[in-house]
């Protein structure tokens, strides 16, 4: 692996900056890692948090629903989708078990047509264990600003499905994840080519393909 992003996420607004924080002390330190900073939609002053993170060269703000405590399509959500637009790539955690989750398919993909000029990756394949409502989702159209990973896909899908999944999503926007320290980069991989029957080059593509979208938004850290 050439680039690894570093997902930190804040579970408390108080730990936001302390966090961020962390991301920021990588830029420049470490030529390998790709850091994501985080927002809390509960932290008064995201906006200024948001500043301080694009000074400092982060391009990537990671969110999480379950471990945040917020829902996905809550409005009050979107003016910070509109300050994140054009400025950072936001990754963001989709799906679940519980019986009324947090996020779903259908809210990421209502958010990124709502937002546009906002860059969202969406975690899991664009839904962890709803991979049933991801290809409905998906069937027909997808954002062109919506982007996926495979992070925890592979060891809680079947072959037919992580198949499907693939076929369904657009190839040129899915990118290789791991959900370290869950799995590792190289036992990842392995499960993936395998259960998906992929080829070299399409491991390779795969692996590649967060480039075109990260370099946008780390010009620095990928010239």
């Amino acid at each position: 692996m050439d680039r690894v992003c570093l997902l930190c996420c804040a579970a408390r607004p108080a730990f936001v900056r302390p966090v961020n924080r962390f991301a920021a002390s990588l830029v420049g330190t470490q030529p390998k890692i790709l850091p994501f900073g985080t927002i809390h939609p509960a932290l008064p002053s995201w906006e200024e948090e948001l500043s301080s993170l694009h000074r400092c060269g982060i391009g990537g703000i990671k969110m999480h629903p379950d471990y945040q405590d917020f829902r996905l399509d809550d409005k009050a959500l979107w003016p910070l989708f509109e300050a994140m637009s054009g400025r950072f790539c936001l990754c963001m955690h989709v799906g679940g078990t519980d019986a009324v989750p947090s996020s779903t398919p259908g809210q990421l993909k209502a958010i990124a047509e709502t937002f546009p000029n906002l860059h969202i990756l969406g975690a899991h394949c664009g839904g962890f264990h709803m991979w049933r409502e991801v290809l409905e989702t998906f069937a027909h159209s997808c954002p062109d600003n919506l982007w996926f990973d495979t992070s925890n896909v592979s060891a809680h899908t079947d072959r037919k499905m992580l198949k499907e999944l693939l076929r369904t999503l657009p190839s040129d926007r899915v990118c290789f994840g791991t959900d370290w320290p869950f799995f590792h980069v190289d036992g990842e991989l392995a499960r993936l080519q395998h259960l998906a029957d992929l080829r070299d080059r399409e491991l390779d593509a795969l692996t590649g393909n967060a480039e075109a979208l990260l370099r946008h938004y780390f010009p620095l850290l990928l010239p």
